[in-house]
Protein backbone atom coordinates (compact mmCIF):
# COMPACT_ATOMS: atom_id res chain seq x y z
CA UNK A 1 0.00 0.00 0.00
CA UNK A 2 1.29 3.36 -1.09
CA UNK A 3 1.94 6.10 1.75
CA UNK A 4 -0.75 8.63 1.76
CA UNK A 5 1.49 11.32 0.45
CA UNK A 6 2.13 9.51 -2.75
CA UNK A 7 -1.83 9.01 -2.79
CA UNK A 8 -2.08 12.96 -2.42
CA UNK A 9 0.42 13.76 -5.26
CA UNK A 10 -1.64 10.91 -7.68
CA UNK A 11 -5.12 12.77 -6.99
CA UNK A 12 -3.49 16.36 -7.53
CA UNK A 13 -1.81 14.42 -10.57
CA UNK A 14 -5.27 13.28 -11.89
CA UNK A 15 -6.83 16.93 -11.09
CA UNK A 16 -3.79 18.37 -13.58
CA UNK A 17 -4.83 15.82 -16.27
CA UNK A 18 -1.20 14.53 -15.71
CA UNK A 19 -1.63 10.64 -14.59
CA UNK A 20 -0.68 7.64 -16.53
CA UNK A 21 -2.71 4.83 -17.10
CA UNK A 22 -0.46 2.35 -13.61
CA UNK A 23 -0.61 5.59 -11.87
CA UNK A 24 -4.87 5.60 -12.48
CA UNK A 25 -4.79 2.24 -11.28
CA UNK A 26 -2.94 2.12 -8.08
CA UNK A 27 -5.11 5.65 -7.08
CA UNK A 28 -8.47 3.77 -7.55
CA UNK A 29 -7.07 0.79 -5.87
CA UNK A 30 -6.34 2.62 -2.90
CA UNK A 31 -9.36 5.13 -3.05
CA UNK A 32 -11.38 1.98 -2.82
CA UNK A 33 -9.52 1.01 0.04
CA UNK A 34 -8.79 3.81 2.10
CA UNK A 35 -12.58 6.01 3.23
CA UNK A 36 -9.92 9.08 4.40
CA UNK A 37 -8.27 9.39 0.57
CA UNK A 38 -11.58 9.43 -0.97
CA UNK A 39 -13.21 12.11 1.21
CA UNK A 40 -9.89 13.83 -0.10
CA UNK A 41 -10.64 13.28 -3.46
CA UNK A 42 -13.65 14.09 -3.16
CA UNK A 43 -13.16 17.33 -1.50
CA UNK A 44 -10.42 18.13 -4.10
CA UNK A 45 -12.87 17.44 -6.74
CA UNK A 46 -15.32 19.35 -5.22
CA UNK A 47 -13.33 22.44 -4.86
CA UNK A 48 -11.95 22.08 -8.61
CA UNK A 49 -15.33 21.99 -10.08
CA UNK A 50 -16.34 25.30 -8.43
CA UNK A 51 -12.91 26.99 -9.65
CA UNK A 52 -14.16 26.21 -12.98
CA UNK A 53 -17.48 27.26 -12.42
CA UNK A 54 -16.75 30.89 -11.35
CA UNK A 55 -18.26 33.41 -12.59
CA UNK A 56 -16.22 36.27 -14.49
CA UNK A 57 -16.30 39.78 -12.46
CA UNK A 58 -15.31 42.65 -14.12
CA UNK A 59 -15.23 46.10 -11.93
CA UNK A 60 -16.79 48.93 -13.70
CA UNK A 61 -15.18 51.92 -15.24
CA UNK A 62 -14.84 54.17 -12.53
CA UNK A 63 -13.63 51.27 -9.74
CA UNK A 64 -10.30 53.37 -9.81
CA UNK A 65 -11.54 56.58 -9.48
CA UNK A 66 -13.84 54.69 -6.58
CA UNK A 67 -10.64 53.18 -4.65
CA UNK A 68 -8.25 56.21 -4.88
CA UNK A 69 -11.14 58.82 -3.58
CA UNK A 70 -11.95 56.52 -1.22
CA UNK A 71 -8.13 55.88 0.10
CA UNK A 72 -8.13 60.15 0.25
CA UNK A 73 -6.25 61.04 -3.24
CA UNK A 74 -7.37 63.53 -5.60
CA UNK A 75 -7.12 63.30 -9.14
CA UNK A 76 -4.96 65.53 -10.26
CA UNK A 77 -2.80 66.82 -12.99
CA UNK A 78 1.07 66.59 -13.11
CA UNK A 79 1.41 69.34 -15.53
CA UNK A 80 -0.95 71.80 -13.85
CA UNK A 81 1.50 72.78 -11.58
CA UNK A 82 4.15 73.25 -14.48
CA UNK A 83 1.79 75.02 -16.54
CA UNK A 84 0.79 77.90 -14.19
CA UNK A 85 4.57 78.16 -13.28
CA UNK A 86 5.82 78.42 -17.08
CA UNK A 87 2.72 80.92 -17.18
CA UNK A 88 3.99 82.97 -14.93
CA UNK A 89 7.37 83.05 -15.43
CA UNK A 90 6.55 83.90 -19.21
CA UNK A 91 4.52 86.74 -17.99
CA UNK A 92 7.33 88.16 -15.34
CA UNK A 93 9.56 88.24 -18.20
CA UNK A 94 7.10 89.82 -20.54
CA UNK A 95 6.69 92.41 -18.25
CA UNK A 96 10.40 92.75 -17.62
CA UNK A 97 11.02 93.25 -21.07
CA UNK A 98 8.39 95.62 -21.48
CA UNK A 99 9.50 97.84 -18.31
CA UNK A 100 12.91 97.73 -18.33
CA UNK A 101 15.45 100.54 -19.42
CA UNK A 102 17.33 98.25 -21.29
CA UNK A 103 14.51 96.91 -23.64
CA UNK A 104 15.19 100.36 -26.09
CA UNK A 105 19.21 99.72 -26.54
CA UNK A 106 18.84 96.39 -27.46
CA UNK A 107 15.65 96.66 -29.78
CA UNK A 108 17.66 99.50 -31.71
CA UNK A 109 20.54 96.82 -31.69
CA UNK A 110 19.01 94.19 -33.23
CA UNK A 111 16.79 96.49 -35.77
CA UNK A 112 20.37 97.71 -37.23
CA UNK A 113 22.29 94.55 -37.08
CA UNK A 114 18.43 92.64 -38.83
CA UNK A 115 20.71 92.36 -42.42
CA UNK A 116 23.42 90.57 -40.37
CA UNK A 117 20.87 88.46 -38.99
CA UNK A 118 19.06 87.71 -41.91
CA UNK A 119 22.26 86.93 -43.87
CA UNK A 120 23.12 84.22 -41.31
CA UNK A 121 19.65 82.68 -41.39
CA UNK A 122 19.81 82.29 -45.12
CA UNK A 123 23.11 80.96 -44.82
CA UNK A 124 22.42 78.62 -42.66
CA UNK A 125 19.05 77.63 -44.57
CA UNK A 126 21.25 77.16 -47.45
CA UNK A 127 24.05 74.71 -45.50
CA UNK A 128 20.47 72.63 -44.06
CA UNK A 129 18.93 72.55 -47.65
CA UNK A 130 22.82 71.26 -48.43
CA UNK A 131 22.49 68.66 -45.70
CA UNK A 132 18.98 67.53 -46.50
CA UNK A 133 20.26 67.37 -49.92
CA UNK A 134 22.43 64.44 -48.82
CA UNK A 135 20.67 62.67 -46.53
CA UNK A 136 17.31 62.08 -48.25
CA UNK A 137 18.69 60.20 -51.04
CA UNK A 138 21.02 58.29 -49.22
CA UNK A 139 17.78 57.13 -46.58
CA UNK A 140 15.82 56.61 -49.69
CA UNK A 141 18.26 54.41 -50.58
CA UNK A 142 18.46 51.85 -48.23
CA UNK A 143 22.25 53.54 -47.16
CA UNK A 144 23.82 51.67 -51.05
CA UNK A 145 27.72 52.66 -51.02
CA UNK A 146 27.18 54.61 -54.04
CA UNK A 147 24.80 57.07 -53.84
CA UNK A 148 27.37 57.30 -50.47
CA UNK A 149 29.92 58.21 -52.60
CA UNK A 150 28.23 60.50 -54.69
CA UNK A 151 26.65 62.44 -51.99
CA UNK A 152 30.05 62.82 -50.05
CA UNK A 153 31.21 64.21 -52.83
CA UNK A 154 28.30 66.68 -53.65
CA UNK A 155 28.28 67.26 -50.41
CA UNK A 156 31.94 68.23 -50.35
CA UNK A 157 31.59 70.22 -53.06
CA UNK A 158 28.87 72.35 -51.91
CA UNK A 159 30.47 72.96 -49.01
CA UNK A 160 33.47 74.35 -50.15
CA UNK A 161 31.70 76.30 -52.88
CA UNK A 162 29.83 77.99 -49.33
CA UNK A 163 33.24 78.46 -47.93
CA UNK A 164 34.32 80.39 -50.90
CA UNK A 165 31.09 82.59 -50.75
CA UNK A 166 31.62 83.63 -47.42
CA UNK A 167 35.36 84.49 -47.67
CA UNK A 168 34.90 86.10 -50.52
CA UNK A 169 31.94 87.91 -48.88
CA UNK A 170 34.00 88.69 -45.76
CA UNK A 171 36.84 90.46 -47.77
CA UNK A 172 33.89 92.58 -49.56
CA UNK A 173 32.29 93.56 -46.37
CA UNK A 174 36.06 94.42 -44.85
CA UNK A 175 36.50 96.51 -47.37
Amino acid sequence: MKKHTEIEQLIQKRLDRMITADEEKVLNLHLDQCPGCRDLNRDMEAVQSSLFNLVDLFPGVTFNERVMSKLGFKKSFAWAKAAAAFGLSWAGTALFIFFSPLTKPLIGKALTSLPAVLRIVEKARLVLDAIGHFVQPLVKSGFNPVYLAVGVSLYATIIILLGKTLKKEETCSAS
